[in-house]
């Protein structure tokens, strides 16, 4: 799955910068009061996770994370999602993701 839907409460921003560098951007929104927990991946010349669980209010947008990494010549954001609610979920995006 490559981009949110509207049920879901967390999406990823991610720019490719195009000199190496990619930044992401976990932002949060959801219309109901729940924990959601998370754990966002990336791989390009390195590998790095970052693991969260956090209590979103209704309708209230948060920045969750901002990372920067040397994405080489081929990469990939993983972000993999549990909400408290029920929904369970995997964002990707990036050159090389399988």
């Amino acid at each position: 799955m490559a981009d949110a839907q509207p049920h879901q409460s967390l999406e990823l921003d991610v720019l490719d910068s195009g000199t190496g560098n990619i930044t992401v951007h976990l932002r949060a929104n959801s219309s109901q009061a729940q924990r959601v927990s998370y754990e966002l991946q990336t791989r390009g010349t390195s590998t790095t996770a970052h693991r969260g669980t956090t209590l979103l209010q209704p309708n209230d947008p948060a920045s969750l994370s901002n990372i920067r990494f040397s994405a080489g010549r081929e990469w990939c954001v993983s972000l993999k999602v549990e909400e408290e609610l029920g929904a369970r979920y995997t964002i990707t995006k990036g050159s090389a993701c399988s």
